[in-house]
C-alpha cells in the first residue's frame, strides 16, 4: 500500500515545483474534524475576547492536551488546531469554540448638563468622546423624548452601544432655550505660582527615591550650566522628549532642542531618559514610531528605558480605533525597542491608565504614572517605576514651570 502513496505523493511534489515545501502531513493526513471513538473534548466555560485563555482551564476532555495558548482576537466562531494524544496515538484536531465579548463601551467625557437653542437640531451625540475595547465604532443614540421646538428642560440619557450590543448609559439634562447666554465673565485670577522643587523633595522623599524633571523644547535653550544648576538643586535625572506628532497623519518630528539637551544634560552628570509623544493608532505606525526613535537615538546610551506617550484622548473617537486595538500599538513599539536592546516604557495618566491600557501591558512593562494630587501619595493601585508628581514645579536652572518627577528604584 505505502508503495502506491509514494506513487501519488511523487507527482504532486513535482507539480508544485521546488519553491513549495509540501510535508507528508498536508497530503495525507487525518482527518483533525474527527476524533477517535470515546474520545471526548468540550468547552466548558464562556470565552472572554482577549482573554489569551490555556486550552487545559477550559476544555472537559478524556485526552492528553498540548496546552497552548487560545486565539482570541474575534468574537464569533473560532478553530484552532490542537494536538492531543489518546491511546498511545498522538494526533490534531480542529478544536471549535466560540469567543464573545461582554465588556460595554465607555465614556471618555460626555455633558450631562446641554443648554440648545430652539429649532437647532444640534445632536448631542456628536459631541460626546466613547471608546470599547473591541468595536472600532461604536454608537450612540439620545433615549428619551425631547421636542427642539419646545422650550423647557427635558430628562434623556445617552445610549452607546457596541457591534455585540453590550450597552451603557448616562443621564443627560438638555435644555431649550430662546437665546443662549452670552460669554464674558472672569474666570476668576490663577492661584497657582508653582510648587517648588525644594518643597517636593521633602514632601515626597522616602526610601529608594530620586527626583527629576521632564522637559521638551518649551523649556527653551538650556545649557551645560543650567543642567548644573539642576543638579546642584538635587535632581538626578532628566526625561527629556525626543520627537512628537500631534496627529496620525502628521509625521514625526525630532524636539528640536532635544540633541542639545542630552549632550548637556549628560555633561552635567544627570541620568537620561527619552520619551516620544506620539498619536500612533496601529501597529505599523508603533513599529514605525520606534524605528524613528531608533535612528535618533543612534545607539545613544540612556538610563531609562524609551516612553510611549499616547495622550491625545479628546480625538481617540475620530480615530475610530479599539481600546486593544491602541494597546496593539505600544506592543509593537515596545517588541521594535527591545529587538534593539533598548527597554520599553508607557507613560500615562491615572485615569487613562485605569480605563484604556490592558493588564498585561501595566504587569509587564515599567510605567512612567502621571497624577497630580494634593494628597501626600498616589491612591494609583498599579505598578509604577516613575511618577509624574506636578506640572508646576519650579526648579534652578529653569524658566518658569516645569514637571517634576520621582524615580523609584
Amino acid at each position: 500500500m505505502k508503495k502506491y502513496i509514494w506513487l501519488l505523493i511523487i507527482p504532486l511534489l513535482l507539480l508544485t515545483g521546488c519553491d513549495k515545501k509540501i510535508t507528508i502531513d498536508e497530503i495525507i493526513h487525518e482527518d483533525y474534524n474527527k476524533l477517535p471513538e470515546n474520545a471526548y473534548i468540550t468547552i466548558n466555560k464562556e470565552i472572554e475576547v482577549f482573554t489569551e485563555p490555556n486550552i487545559k482551564d477550559i476544555v472537559d476532555t478524556n485526552m492528553e492536551l498540548t496546552d497552548i495558548k487560545l486565539d482570541t482576537e474575534t468574537i464569533g466562531e473560532n478553530t484552532q488546531l490542537v494536538e492531543y494524544t489518546y491511546e498511545g496515538k498522538t494526533s490534531k484536531y480542529n478544536l471549535k469554540y466560540t469567543v464573545v465579548d461582554k465588556t460595554a463601551p465607555i465614556f471618555l467625557s460626555a455633558a450631562t448638563y446641554r443648554t440648545i437653542q430652539i429649532h437647532d437640531d444640534d445632536n448631542p451625540c456628536d459631541s460626546i468622546n466613547i471608546a470599547d475595547n473591541y468595536t472600532s465604532i461604536p454608537t450612540c443614540e439620545i433615549i428619551g423624548d425631547y421636542n427642539y421646538e419646545q422650550i423647557g428642560t427635558y430628562k434623556v440619557k445617552y445610549q452607546i452601544k457596541d457591534e455585540s450590543n453590550n450597552i451603557n448609559e448616562k443621564d443627560l439634562t438638555i435644555n431649550i432655550v430662546k437665546e443662549l447666554p452670552s460669554g464674558g465673565g472672569s474666570s476668576g485670577g490663577s492661584t497657582d505660582s508653582g510648587l517648588s522643587f525644594s518643597y517636593l523633595k521633602s514632601k515626597y522623599s522616602e526610601a529608594n527615591t530620586e527626583f527629576g524633571i521632564d522637559i521638551s523644547k518649551w523649556q527653551g535653550d538650556l545649557t551645560v550650566d543650567n543642567f548644573r544648576e539642576i543638579k546642584n538643586a538635587g535632581a538626578t535625572f532628566v526625561m527629556m522628549r525626543i520627537a512628537v506628532s500631534n496627529k496620525p497623519e502628521e509625521a514625526l518630528a525630532t524636539d528640536s532642542k532635544y540633541k542639545n539637551n542630552i549632550k548637556n544634560a549628560k555633561e552635567a552628570g544627570l541620568k537620561v531618559g527619552v520619551y516620544v509623544y506620539n498619536t500612533a493608532i496601529n501597529e505599523e505606525m508603533g513599529k514605525e514610531t520606534a524605528q524613528y526613535v531608533l535612528k535618533e537615538l543612534n545607539g545613544e546610551s540612556l538610563d531609562f528605558p524609551i516612553v510611549f506617550d499616547w495622550e491625545n484622548w479628546s480625538k481617540f473617537r475620530t480615530y475610530q480605533i479599539s481600546i486593544h486595538e491602541l494597546n496593539k500599538t505600544f506592543l509593537a513599539f515596545a517588541d521594535e525597542i527591545e529587538k534593539n536592546n533598548y527597554k520599553a516604557m508607557l507613560y500615562g495618566s491615572k485615569h487613562y491608565l485605569g480605563i484604556m491600557w490592558e493588564d498585561k501591558i501595566k504587569n509587564n512593562y515599567p510605567v512612567w504614572l502621571a497624577h497630580y494630587t494634593s494628597h501626600s501619595k498616589t491612591d494609583y493601585e498599579g505598578k509604577y517605576m516613575m511618577w509624574q508628581v506636578c506640572s508646576d514645579g519650579i526648579i534652578p536652572g529653569i524658566k518658569g514651570f516645569v514637571d517634576v518627577d520621582i524615580l523609584y528604584k
